[in-house]
């Protein structure tokens, strides 16, 4: 029997940090301050509250997440054959995502990935870009 979490049955926490996340993404148009590592962090809480849970082993307990699963590349020094954040759907379908704050540039392994994915790659200066990449990949995220 998979377990489903949705934001009512998120524990209190980590809920509250979904919806900051989420107003947050509202306010800011791009990741100027030059804090990338802020910026994953809010991307992850939006993914989590939107039914994309982290391939972690606190949620590798037979349990399905309600859209799919994100792995976050951390400290990926050296090698630039992943982007941040890999989203791999239930339905299927996978996006890469690089976040980049607004001074952050891109390596030329980076560039490379994202010019050839016909649109499964993209660059995310800013949390509204992360969103409408989810959602043209997702649509049906926004149904529920």
């Amino acid at each position: 029997m998979s377990r489903r979490y949705t934001l009512d049955t998120l524990p209190d926490c980590a809920a509250k940090r979904a919806i900051e996340a989420e107003t947050r993404a509202t306010l800011a148009d791009e990741y100027a301050g030059g804090c990338e590592k802020n910026f994953q962090a809010d991307a992850e809480r939006w993914l989590t509250a939107h039914g994309f849970w982290a391939r972690l082993p606190k949620y590798l307990d037979g349990s399905t997440p309600p859209a799919g699963w994100y792995v976050h590349l951390h400290q990926p020094q050296g090698n630039h054959t992943l982007l941040d954040l890999l989203m791999l759907g239930n339905d299927g379908k996978w996006l890469e995502i690089e976040l980049k704050t607004a001074k952050g540039k891109l390596r030329k392994g980076q560039s490379a990935i994202i010019a050839g994915s016909n649109e499964r790659a993209v660059l995310a200066r800013s949390m509204a870009e992360l969103i409408d990449a989810v959602m043209a990949t997702w649509p049906q995220l926004l149904e529920g």
